[in-house]
């Protein structure tokens, strides 16, 4: 069996989780082809006149819609020169990772016309919602999406609502079979206009080959400037930008802020490691010893971060099943989060990590505390997640869904 994984280029998760996956297949025999989709406008693939004409065409039959910023809607406005792939002419599965904010409907309906088998996986809500890939809890995807709160105008009618039901009526229509990564995710796919569809729950693969825990010889190397203490409780977060509220960096700031309010020795054991940008103008970091490990760009650098640290915080409100949490596990650390999504499905309670049941800052605070005075074994916690996620397994279970397939 021939398979092309589509998915764009880039550091994503779902990138990352279709890239594993390729890679995994090919080891164990199977013709598994990646196609990345390069989103620069520099590539061959993107006309930048024929999408121009295309997201104007859109915009004048659906509205003008100012999109809130920091927040993931996608309209599937891009169309790319994709029907000279060889890799799609000669596959027998067609797999479909995350595509939402580069292929219009044209492309779709051209992948679904060519008779193939096509298996998607869900990495996140897109699929079934109006554009949205982070529903923070909103129930209207199950009966009809309109108003979104994600967008200002357009009135009832506004895009989502239309996308919405473009989207029903193509994907009711076709032959897919859907991947759902997380228990929670296969609950939303039923609740949903796919409820009569196809629905497999298989996991994103982990990668232990890469996500494990450094020595402190292997840390020193790559962050020089992190001082060795073994006084200090070293705890790592961090997000692309504080404005992505669903990622719950307000909580995450917040938290420290309580924490230096209620008990100055608390914050004499801490020291911060904070990933990304955005941060320097968060006053209360000041009150920490912090470190500002910045971008990492490769995953090995990403698993001497997680081993530098005791304890990952991830305050996210709406999630699938986050390769930030395994990673972090898989390196020893464990994580502090909420009850939501998919992270039940990879935390142990208060044996690799601890989970928040409310979503606030005062309830985050106390499993922080409960994080700092009961440290868990870097250990144990690496073997609970590879217990829950076994490499071998997840590939079989793909290779597997192929073979029945054809």
């Amino acid at each position: 069996m021939k398979i092309v994984h589509i998915y764009p280029k880039g550091n994503s998760g779902s990138s990352a989780a279709a890239r594993r996956l390729n890679c995994k297949l090919q080891e164990y025999g199977v013709q598994s082809l990646p196609m990345e989709l390069d989103f620069s406008k520099r590539s061959k693939n993107y006309n930048i006149v024929k999408n121009s004409i295309l997201i104007l065409k859109n915009r004048l039959i659906y509205g003008r819609v100012k999109m809130k910023p920091g927040y993931p809607f996608f309209t599937s406005e891009i169309k790319w020169n994709i029907k000279e792939k060889e890799e799609i002419k000669n596959a027998d599965i067609i797999h479909i990772h995350w595509t939402e904010s580069f292929y219009s409907f044209e492309n779709y309906k051209w992948i679904l016309s060519l008779g193939k088998k096509v298996v998607w996986t869900c990495h996140d809500s897109w699929i079934f919602t109006g554009g949205c890939c982070v529903k923070e809890g909103c129930e209207k995807y199950k009966e009809g999406c309109n108003q979104c709160k994600y967008i200002t105008g357009g009135g009832k009618k506004d895009i989502s609502y239309w996308h919405y039901n473009k989207k029903k009526k193509l994907f009711c229509e076709q032959d897919i079979t859907f991947i759902a990564p997380s228990e929670w995710m296969s609950c939303n796919l039923k609740n949903s206009f796919l409820k009569e569809k196809d629905i497999c729950k298989i996991s994103n693969i982990p990668n232990y080959n890469i996500f494990y825990r450094k020595t402190d010889a292997e840390i020193i190397k790559r962050f020089q400037d992190v001082k060795k203490d073994d006084t200090k409780i070293n705890i790592l977060f961090g997000a692309d930008s504080l404005e992505h509220s669903y990622k719950g960096t307000k909580d995450v700031i917040e938290t420290l802020q309580l924490l230096y309010q209620q008990d100055n020795d608390i914050v004499n054991k801490v020291r911060i490691c904070i990933l990304g940008s955005g941060w320097e103008e968060c006053e209360v970091i000041n009150h920490y010893e912090h470190y500002y490990l910045g971008y990492i760009d490769n995953e090995y650098d990403m698993s001497g971060a997680y081993s530098l640290a005791d304890i990952l915080m991830f305050p996210s409100h709406d999630d699938n099943l986050p390769y930030m949490v395994l990673e972090s596990l898989a390196c020893g650390t464990p994580v502090l989060a909420y009850t939501i999504g998919g992270i039940p499905e990879i935390i142990e309670h208060k044996k690799s990590g601890y989970l928040v049941n409310e979503v606030s800052a005062e309830k985050f605070s106390e499993g922080l505390k409960w994080l700092m005075e009961n440290q868990l074994d870097h250990i144990i916690v690496a073997k609970s997640v590879r217990k829950r996620f076994d490499e071998k397994e997840i590939v079989e279970q793909h290779i597997q869904l192929y073979s029945e397939l054809l």
